[in-house]
C-alpha cells in the first residue's frame, strides 16, 4: 500500500524543479494529483508523463499571482475528486535579481507578487476546501488564534 493512496494534493509550480520532482513523488506514493502552473504546454507533457507512469493527474493552467488563478484549481480539485486534502505552495523564484539599492519598486512588487501574495491567494482558495476535512483540531486552532487578536 501507498502511503498517499486516494489523497487529493493541489502541487503549484509543477512543471520543473522542486515542483515537478514533488508531484512525482506524491503520485508515486499514490496521490491523485491537481497540478498547476503557467505554461499550459509544459502542464500538459507532465501530466501526460505522470499518467503513463500510473499516477491518477490533471493539469490546470493557472496563474498563482491572480488571485482567482488558485481557485480555479481548487474548483477543479472539488468538482473531479470530491475534496481536497493537502497542498504543497511551491511557486516561486527570482523576479529582479540584485542589490535592493538597484531594485526598483516594480521589481520589488513583482518579487513580492510571486513569492508572498501567490502563496496567500493559494491558502485563501485552498482553506475552504482543507478545512471540513482537518476536523475538530482546526476549528479549536482556529477559534484560539481569533481569541488571540488574529484574523484568519
Amino acid at each position: 500500500m501507498r502511503r498517499l493512496d486516494g489523497k487529493v494534493l493541489m502541487v503549484t509550480g509543477a512543471t520543473r524543479g522542486i515542483g515537478l520532482a514533488a508531484a512525482e513523488r506524491l503520485g508515486a506514493e499514490g496521490a491523485r494529483l491537481v497540478l498547476t502552473a503557467r505554461g499550459e504546454s509544459d502542464g500538459r507533457d507532465v501530466e501526460a508523463r505522470l499518467r503513463k507512469a500510473g499516477a491518477d493527474a490533471v493539469f490546470v493552467p493557472a496563474d498563482m499571482t491572480d488571485a482567482e488563478g488558485p481557485v480555479t484549481v481548487v474548483e477543479t480539485a472539488v468538482a473531479r475528486y470530491g475534496r481536497l486534502d493537502g497542498a504543497f505552495n511551491n511557486v516561486g523564484g527570482v523576479v529582479a535579481p540584485g542589490r535592493p539599492a538597484d531594485i526598483d519598486v516594480a521589481g520589488w512588487m513583482a518579487e513580492l507578487e510571486l513569492n508572498l501574495n501567490s502563496v496567500f491567494y493559494c491558502l485563501r482558495a485552498q482553506l475552504p476546501a482543507l478545512l471540513p476535512r482537518a476536523g475538530a483540531r482546526w476549528s479549536t486552532t482556529l477559534r484560539s488564534l481569533g481569541r488571540a487578536g488574529s484574523a484568519v
